[in-house]
């Protein structure tokens, strides 16, 4: 088991005191400041516990305590002189979930139409999908290309990856508020996880599937929020995101069997440790990294590696896969180069930058927040940015694929299309007048 340092459990328990003072000045683990430090305790004690014979250093730990406090910081700063959010329930409009799940329906539409190019840039057609072992030549052929250097996706094939991704961030909300099981499972659940799932397979990436998840548990939270929800932790809860995580982990080992051009199931758990290594060994690797440098930046990027994709099409720096390609090995015997979200923004900011750039993040996230409180439905999309940051600073920036900023603009743009609630009662009225029905829907008191 794990040894820590005194300096590194001194580190944890700061983390979870200024998790706590989160919380208790916050008021709910929904507040992002909240989210995080919770997200991050829990994190260090996953990555404690599978990964036992890796040291993770004080550094790293301080780090993450350090970006807790600033959020925090911003945070405060945003709700300062501001009333206080009732946090009412209130139910989201029927009008605005079938809608919903119309767009999601169409955007799951469109994300097919990536599968099919990513298929043809490849050589392959959709047939390839039918048969497992052409599935796995498919994969094989794709890993090898894409090592290499040989494979890039064309413009065309990156705009509607835009599209696989606004899918499920729009159906977290058609599940958090849909009234009917059947608009759950199929339009919550069912369709917007059809096209990443297959890209996980044909192109052996588990960004896809990791990407989508996070943004439609962001969404599903945001609005959660929405609806005056305020018990974010319950023990239903918890057991299902460890049934999921466990589930998903033995699922992205079959994804590497599948890299490699064989199908035996049995081989899963043979690299489920170098699975688990990438999902968990980015704390200790970012505690390599700072013993190394001590967190010192030369020469700030300014943006190059959190935003990479933007800087990538712009011409401003070219982006390497997988961010960074310096790797170091674990004791599991395995190599990665994932650092967090927390390398990049230093080599980005500096350290001061960094985390002056997280007060500013508090301070944004806190005022969606609160504006979702408060009934106002057009910061959802700005609350679930910020949601979804959280959830994968355990990898990188969330931000570095130019998809996923387009697919919360798609969000973003779905939400202030939609009709306001005042629009729709004016229109209610007129057609009561005129002897109409009306809309057979409920109406709730926020969308």
């Amino acid at each position: 088991m794990h040894a820590m340092s005194f300096d590194s459990v001194l580190a944890f328990m700061l983390l979870v005191g200024a998790t706590l003072l989160a919380r208790v000045v916050l008021r709910s683990w929904f507040a992002p400041a909240a989210l995080l430090g919770l997200y991050w305790t829990g994190h260090t004690v996953v990555t404690l516990v599978t990964l036992p014979q890796d040291r993770l250093g004080a550094g790293a730990l301080l780090v993450v305590v350090a970006s807790v406090c600033a959020v925090l910081l911003g945070s405060l700063t945003a709700s300062w002189g501001q009333p206080s959010a009732n946090g009412q329930r209130r139910p989201i409009s029927a009008t605005l979930v079938r809608r919903a799940a119309g767009a999601v329906a169409l955007f799951s539409l469109l994300g097919l139409g990536e599968v099919g190019l990513v298929l043809r840039d490849a050589g392959y057609g959709v047939a390839s999908l039918l048969s497992l072992g052409r599935l796995a030549e498919v994969a094989h052929r794709l890993s090898v290309l894409r090592y290499t250097g040989s494979y890039r996706s064309s413009l065309v094939t990156q705009a509607f990856l835009a599209f696989v991704y606004a899918a499920p961030a729009l159906a977290g909300l058609v599940a958090a508020s849909a009234p009917a099981t059947r608009t759950k499972w199929l339009y919550g659940l069912l369709l917007p996880f059809l096209s990443p799932a297959l890209l996980m397979l044909i192109r052996t990436q588990r960004g896809a599937v990791i990407v989508s998840a996070i943004l439609w548990v962001s969404e599903y939270f945001a609005a959660a929020v929405m609806m005056g929800e305020r018990t974010l932790v319950t023990g239903r809860r918890v057991a299902l995101a460890a049934t999921v995580l466990g589930l998903a982990l033995l699922l992205f080992a079959y994804v590497a069997v599948l890299r490699n051009g064989a199908t035996e199931v049995s081989l899963a758990f043979a690299l489920l440790p170098k699975v688990v290594t990438g999902a968990f060994g980015g704390p200790i690797n970012l505690s390599i990294w700072l013993r190394e440098t001590r967190g010192v930046v030369a020469s700030p990027a300014l943006g190059a590696y959190t935003f990479s994709g933007v800087y990538d099409i712009l011409g401003l720096h070219t982006r390497v896969l997988g961010l960074f390609d310096d790797f170091h090995t674990l004791q599991s015997g395995y190599s990665t180069n994932i650092y967090t979200i927390f390398r990049p923004l230093i080599e980005d900011f500096t350290l001061p930058g960094a985390l002056l750039l997280s007060s500013l993040f508090g301070f944004l996230a806190q005022r969606s927040y609160d504006g979702v409180r408060r009934g106002r439905p057009r910061a959802a999309p700005g609350l679930a940015a910020a949601y979804a940051t959280i959830l994968f600073s355990f990898n990188t920036c969330i931000w570095t694929w130019n998809a996923t900023i387009a697919a919360v603009l798609l969000l973003g743009a779905f939400v202030q299309l939609a009709p306001r609630e005042s629009h729709v009662r004016r229109r209610i009225r007129s057609r009561d007048r005129v002897g109409g029905q009306g809309f057979a829907c409920h109406l709730g008191d926020g969308w």
